[in-house]
């Protein structure tokens, strides 16, 4: 059930985003330690700080009325 593991990771995303940036920050300074671009590691921890910096709890729900919760909030900054 898509929607439903949708649901889950939206929800950590919103609980755990912040924590999440930072993993992926350390990500992309290995990649680029190797020699690679590490901008899609760059793009992902954008995303995952944004997200988990909103502030929103994790909230009962479906898919969508996460991601309508998420989008009004983005569209707000």
């Amino acid at each position: 059930p898509w929607r439903k593991a949708a649901a889950y990771n939206l929800d950590r995303m919103m609980v755990h985003g912040v924590r999440r940036a930072a993993e992926m920050r350390e990500v992309a300074l290995t990649v680029r330690g190797l020699g690679f671009d590490g901008s899609m590691s760059d793009a992902a921890a954008g995303w995952q700080q944004a997200i988990g910096e909103l502030g929103l709890s994790s909230t009962e729900g479906e898919f969508e009325a996460r991601a309508d919760a998420i989008l009004r909030m983005l569209e707000r900054r």
